[in-house]
């Protein structure tokens, strides 16, 4: 595995070297970005994926749709369709990807849109939506054509950033330096129970510039419900041989929680 990572290594150079020059061409204004009047809360990462977007995007929809006229930008990877699309009752993963058509069930009273180009996006969603006061930029921390005024970066705690390594050696889309364009960082996944001297080691490691702020998050699994007739699934769930399926990039976390309730229910 470490004679294929050498052979490897030079690619993962070229990639990473490619990306250090793109992001200066932006810091420089020879790339514009784009900048928009309402504020704009990006949530991404510096990894492929599986660092817990999904959820944090969750989390700050809860936390926010009562008191703003909320929007959910994404791309809708996955998808089978390539223009704007504004979610409605009957989308599916199909039409907007599963990830917005998640977003879309959870939160009716959000408006979940799709579009790859993320200024298009935002020009399609202000048009036919102008009283949207705030959006949820959802896996665009790389998008710098588009200029958010919060960046916030996650970070697993089982394999973070400072650990990993360039595209195709590891799995990072981008050097390691490129947190510090973020606002706000996040170890997610992390133990209940973590130490105080475990957080301090992991924000040493991150080394953080003056301005950014450090949070640390753990997954909260809610209750088991029968698919089909909705019903809270108690004790009979340990007499069920369980098949699992999971887009999940990371599901260890998932299969821990659920043989953690198999034994205890």
């Amino acid at each position: 595995m470490k004679v294929f990572r050498y052979i490897l290594f030079p690619i993962a150079m070229i990639y990473g070297g490619i990306t250090m020059l793109r992001n200066f061409l932006y810091q420089k204004n020879i790339f514009k970005s784009s900048e928009f009047d309402r504020p704009i809360i990006c949530i991404g990462n510096l990894s492929m994926g599986g660092t817990g977007k999904t959820p944090h995007t969750e989390y700050l929809a809860r936390l926010l749709k009562d008191d703003y006229h909320l929007a959910i930008l994404s791309r809708g990877y996955g998808r089978k369709t390539t223009d704007y699309i504004e979610a409605n009752e009957n989308s599916t993963a199909i039409h907007i990807g599963d990830e917005p058509a998640q977003y879309n069930r959870k939160f009716p009273n959000i408006k979940v849109v799709v579009e790859k180009r993320r200024v298009k996006g935002v020009l399609n969603l202000l048009y036919d939506n102008s009283s949207t006061e705030v959006i949820l930029l959802d896996d665009a921390f790389q998008h710098r054509s588009l200029k958010a005024g919060q960046n916030i970066l996650i970070t697993d705690f089982n394999k973070p950033f400072f650990k990993d390594l360039m595209l195709p050696v590891g799995e990072l889309r981008e050097f390691r330096t490129g947190k510090n364009r973020a606002n706000i960082i996040i170890v997610s996944k992390c133990p209940r129970n973590i130490s105080l001297e475990k957080k301090k080691e992991i924000i040493k490691d991150i080394s953080p510039n003056e301005n950014q702020k450090i949070f640390f998050s753990f997954i909260k699994y809610g209750r088991i419900y029968n698919p089909f007739t909705n019903e809270e699934l108690k004790g009979a769930v340990s007499n069920f041989q369980t098949l699992v399926l999971t887009g999940i990039a990371n599901p260890t976390p998932l299969y821990e929680e659920l043989n953690r309730k198999r034994s205890s229910l």
